[in-house]
């Protein structure tokens, strides 16, 4: 087709208020007498094709007043209705890209900046001890006021970086308060305890990522002692964090709990494990 006529049309397109199936054929119609007028004659100019079809207002205000008004109302309105979708899909699109997007992103920031490392936390008392054992305590306390027996608290840091792993692990050691031996006599009836022990996982600025702990029931007698019920227990706080299973196992005078948790990053998803054990001693006490 002639560049003429290929720009008179699509003049004619651009004014046309809807394009339906008429229009088309119209359309089809005018490109037909175009070509063949400009087989003829070779216009040189665009206003040569105004002279001889009008201009594009002309040609498409002669096909509108041959529609009826009901038939071009319903195709202006329909037009309309089209367009409004389309607008509104593409809104609706970019609204979603983009929120879409800054999620990736905070998640991916929050994966490069996490640094994790472990901390084995004190023991927590949960049972109160028995009548029997307070008043062996309140009798024999006034002993160890008069004996000033200096205790002193020692903590060691072990760092161990793995580099098959995202994180550095870290277990922090806290010796216990010096346990009171009971005499013989006082320590052969059955006492029962129960305690918990945690295992933290935080990241670089101390928030905790994940935990898992142990709750164990012991009885000793100051012969022997053995665990007689125990609970695993697992969190993870942290949105990128999951726990995927726990369990717990328990022999002797010890019990362990065993978890692991999934971390999940925009990319990918890994598994990480992490065991914690408490027993107690056949004196009660618990490490």
């Amino acid at each position: 087709m002639n560049s003429l006529c290929k720009q008179y049309i699509s003049e004619v397109k651009l004014l046309l208020p809807a394009i339906g199936k008429s229009e088309k054929n119209y359309l089809a119609s005018l490109t037909s007498n175009l070509e063949d007028f400009c087989d003829d004659t070779s216009p040189q100019t665009i206003n040569d094709l105004y002279q001889k079809f009008g201009t594009p207002i002309d040609t498409v205000n002669s096909y509108i007043s041959t529609l009826p008004t009901e038939t071009l109302i319903k195709r202006i309105r329909k037009s309309k209705y089209l367009r409004y979708f389309i607008v509104t899909l593409i809104i609706m699109f970019a609204c979603i890209t983009f929120v879409f997007a800054i999620t990736n992103y905070r998640s991916f920031q929050v994966f490069k900046q996490e640094t994790v490392y472990f901390t084995n936390t004190d023991i927590k008392k949960e049972k109160k001890i028995s009548m029997k054992r307070k008043i062996t305590l309140c009798l024999i306390s006034p002993l160890f006021l008069l004996c000033s027996i200096p205790t002193s608290t020692k903590a060691d840091t072990i760092f161990d970086t793995c580099h098959k792993t995202p994180y550095t692990i870290q277990t922090v050691i806290t010796d216990a308060s010096p346990s009171i031996n009971l005499a013989p006599t006082l320590s052969r009836t059955s006492h029962n305890i129960t305690k918990t022990k945690t295992t933290y996982m935080r990241d670089s600025s101390g928030t905790v990522l994940w935990s898992v702990s142990i709750t164990a029931t012991f009885t000793y007698d100051g012969t022997t002692s053995r665990c007689i019920s125990c609970s695993p227990n697992a969190s993870a706080p942290a949105t990128t964090w999951s726990i995927k299973s726990v369990s717990s196992s328990k022999s002797g005078n010890s019990a362990t709990a065993y978890a692991t948790a999934t971390h999940t990053s925009p990319s990918s998803s890994k598994d990480f494990t992490q065991s914690v054990t408490i027993s107690c001693s056949k004196n009660g006490t618990v490490s």
